[in-house]
């Protein structure tokens, strides 16, 4: 609700579209330099004992393990420095085909 009420987002609501909650949503970032409360390397090291805290917590269910926020990001960026980014072969046809069209040579 605060992003709503922050953003005024209940003036531009319009009755016919969304539902009750979408048609009200405010979207609102709130940026906090980490700096300005203590030393960067001191809150860099409580993030990651934090972080490494909430890994060590059993997972749920069906749930092989705990990720902390940016955990997925991490492991999808190390897996495509390793071996790329992975394109469905219709775009990969599509990019190749539309290079040619403009005199560039494309790996195919």
């Amino acid at each position: 609700y605060l992003g709503r009420i922050l953003t005024g987002s209940d003036t531009y609501a319009e009755d016919h579209r969304g539902t009750d909650v979408v048609r009200h949503h405010g979207a609102t970032i709130l940026a906090v330099r980490a700096d300005l409360f203590r030393p960067l390397e001191e809150f860099r090291a409580s993030a990651a004992e934090m972080a490494e805290r909430l890994r060590e917590v059993a997972p749920a269910p069906g749930h092989e393990e705990v990720l902390a926020p940016g955990d997925p990001e991490s492991r999808a960026q190390a897996e495509r420095e390793r071996n790329g980014i992975p394109v469905a072969d219709d775009i990969w046809e599509s990019v190749v085909a539309t290079a040619k069209k403009v005199g560039v040579e494309a790996g195919e």
